[in-house]
């Protein structure tokens, strides 16, 4: 910018600035002025009348006696005495008028003369900011949480809805399900654990995933028939999978659970359907020879060679993998069995002396379920986390399937608590249990620190599903711009409308001008500046059909252990040896045989 214009500018400012110094102090001198006639004016009135009378007396002389010739020059002529005349009673009303003008007129105008050009002054700045502020036209906007508080305190007439920073949560919106943002230290996990409590006081059941035993140490009670599923926990329950196997559907669903897809999509996929299409025959055999040992099952499914497998599954559709000539094909099934035959050995070295559980009979059952609703937490020791989760997302899998198996018109919430969901393998059953669980009354809440982390295990397609399902949205302090920016995504944008002023900077211009013009603009409703340096327990709440308001979660007390978070067991493993011919299969190539399906996964 050249020393011209920059001088041109500084003499607009200046000339603003000026006229509206000058503005000010006419109004000042106006003001002053109007509290000296209304002072005049309140003497009048409250002056008695025969003052009046002397008063007006005493001022026609005095104006005489200035303006008349003759009088002023008999007022010369006059010799003065020596003693000080007495006054008048016209110049005693006149002198107490003019007293009692300036007890009042004066404090009127030096109020005036200060009030009006401050209110004036004011109303000049707030109508400065009113046309500078945004005015949102379409999409949503951003009000305080009591203001949310209030649009939504209609939720608290048919019953006790769950609050977040004092906001209730629509009833409608529970099973629209829960997404909660947040790094670590931002308050994510006090959040939801005031989430359980409430749920709990409600005496409604929660299906919790547990990474750290937070929840078995503050929700835990055994008499309340709430149950552990943990292999090291000498608490837990046994799952026993082949319980539930009533048909070909069951044994086909037990096996997606114990051999899930991997995330993406790729040719290898096929050898994955095939392999599961081995174990449901295989499952689905032992249980119609009436054998549901788990041990039994985990040692076929390791040790059982591929003519083994050929007769298991001998005159099913599965029995393709093991045809004559298709070696490699069926190497490469045999070798994918060892996935699940690891969780079923994880599962069969629960004690036969725990109590037996079965999902499918547990929400079956759930409805029917007099006082308050148990809880079950999914968890697993750090020190085993590799080899439990698993087996924790089998639970979770074979929990979905027994969700949507209840009826439509199901009156009781059926919770789940993801808490760090990244930290789990990816959960195919969540891309069915989303979009269609509201329908079976499944209500779930996912938490997470970072979207990468959610990409990561779930693909972009995945997040779009998930976080796309969740009608509320608590976004919490992020420790990274990604995850900020996508949050600001989440929030959406709105259309405002503002006004943008227009100065002349022309030298020889004589006054003042400029201009007004409105402008519309698109814009995210907040910034990813404020997402990351929100405070512990603050957040941004959005809850859909609502406005976003900017809340802040109560840490509340802290809540008082009432159950150990982990009781030791022993695991023995069964002692299970590989056989020789188990070996991992060799790299498939084309090359190798005409018939390319034969050939396994590279």
């Amino acid at each position: 910018m050249s020393r011209a214009l920059e001088a041109s500018r500084g003499r607009v400012i200046e000339a603003h600035r000026s006229n509206a110094v000058l503005t000010l102090l006419r109004v000042a001198a106006l003001g002053g002025l109007l509290g000296m006639v209304l002072g005049a004016v309140l003497t009048w009135t409250t002056t008695r009348v025969g003052d009046r009378v002397l008063a007006q007396a005493w001022l026609r002389h005095e104006i005489n006696q200035h303006l008349n010739p003759a009088a002023m020059l008999r007022a010369q002529q006059t010799m003065p005495t020596g003693f000080e005349a007495v006054p008048s009673p016209e110049q005693v009303a006149a002198t107490g008028m003019l007293h009692r003008l300036g007890y009042i007129g004066v404090p009127l105008a030096v109020l005036f003369a200060i009030g009006i050009p401050a209110l004036l002054a004011r109303q000049w700045v707030r109508a400065s900011r009113e046309a500078a502020r945004d005015q949102v036209k379409r999409g949503n906007r951003m009000v305080t949480a009591q203001e949310l508080a209030s649009l939504l305190a209609w939720a608290r007439k048919n019953g006790t809805p769950i609050e977040l920073g004092g906001v209730p949560i629509p009833p409608a919106n529970e099973t629209r399900h829960l997404l909660a943002v947040g790094q670590s230290g931002s308050g994510k996990s006090t959040a939801l654990r005031g989430l359980v409590r409430q749920i709990a006081a409600r005496g409604e059941h929660a299906l919790l995933y547990d990474p750290d035993t937070s929840y078995i140490r503050s929700f835990y009670r055994p008499e309340r028939g709430d149950i552990i599923l943990n292999v090291w926990d000498a608490r837990t329950a046994r799952w026993n999978p082949l319980a539930d196997i009533a048909d070909p559907a069951d044994a086909y669903r037990l096996a997606a659970i114990l051999l899930p897809l991997p995330k993406g999509r790729s040719d290898n996929d096929i050898w994955y359907e095939q392999a599961r299409a081995v174990i449901a025959r295989i499952i689905y055999r032992f249980v119609r020879e009436g054998r549901t040992d788990l041990h039994q099952l985990a040692t076929t499914l390791t040790v059982a060679n591929v003519d083994e497998l050929r007769e298991l599954v001998a005159r099913t559709e599965a029995a393709r993998a093991f045809e004559p000539g298709a070696e490699k094909a069926s190497s490469s099934v045999a070798f994918m069995l060892s996935q699940p035959a690891r969780i079923v050995a994880m599962l069969a070295a629960v004690p036969m002396s725990a109590q037996p559980f079965s999902f499918d009979a547990f929400y079956a059952a759930l409805d029917q379920h007099e006082g308050d609703k148990p809880l079950i937490f999914l968890t697993a020791p750090r020190r085993y986390r590799d080899a439990g989760l698993p087996v924790v997302t089998a639970w979770l899998d074979a929990a979905a399937a027994a969700i949507l198996q209840r009826g439509t018109d199901a009156p009781c919430r059926a919770w789940l608590f993801l808490d760090e969901l990244p930290s789990l393998p990816p959960i195919t059953s969540l891309m069915t249990l989303f979009p269609e669980g509201r329908k079976y009354g499944a209500a779930i809440t996912i938490a997470f620190q970072s979207v990468a982390q959610l990409r990561d295990k779930y693909g972009e397609e995945g997040v779009h599903i998930i976080t796309g399902q969740t009608a509320t949205q608590l976004i919490m302090a992020v420790g990274d711009h990604a995850t900020a920016t996508w949050a600001v995504e989440l929030c959406g944008q709105v259309e405002v409308e503002n006004q943008r002023t227009t100065e002349s900077l022309d030298d020889k211009a004589k006054g003042e001008r400029g201009s007004f013009a409105l402008h519309r603009e698109r814009k995210s409703l907040i910034l990813d500046s404020e997402v990351m340096a929100l405070k512990t327990g603050q957040a941004f709440l959005r809850v859909s059909g609502s406005p976003l308001a900017k809340i802040t979660i109560d840490q509340g007390p802290a809540l008082p252990p009432i159950a150990p978070a982990w009781v030791p067991a022993p695991i023995i493993m069964p002692d299970i040896a590989p056989a020789p011919d188990d070996a991992a299969p060799a790299p498939a190539r084309i090359e190798d045989g005409d018939d390319w399906l034969m050939a396994g996964p590279c």
